[in-house]
């Protein structure tokens, strides 16, 4: 079954069955999948500064189109050494929920 269509189902389904929608509507907004809207240019450039203020070589990255995204695209924090990634999420805890992918030497929260 393609994404678009369970979604259709879904919407379906929650208008059919309003008792359903606090279950249902999460599901939508983020396609049930990693919070991979969840990282908006905005909120990577305060994670990037707060990493570089803790001494963490970090960067942004737009148009990232990551492992299983079928081509979708976000922002991702880029750290560059993999050895930073503990320390990282302590200092911005909100990447901890987010899904990540090596890249080279580094890892991208996205």
């Amino acid at each position: 079954m393609s994404d678009s269509l369970l979604r259709k189902q879904l919407i379906r389904l929650a208008h059919s069955k309003p008792e359903l929608r606090g279950e249902l509507l999460p599901l939508l907004k983020t396609g049930g999948g990693p919070k991979w809207a969840a990282l908006t240019p905005g909120k990577a450039r305060d994670a990037v500064n707060k990493l570089k203020a803790a001494g963490i070589e970090a960067s942004i990255r737009k148009n990232y189109s990551g492992r299983g995204m079928a081509g979708k695209t976000v922002t991702g924090v880029i750290l560059n050494s993999k050895s930073d990634t503990d320390q990282a999420i302590r200092e911005v805890p909100a990447l901890k929920g987010m899904a990540q992918d090596s890249i080279g030497m580094g890892v991208i929260f996205y």
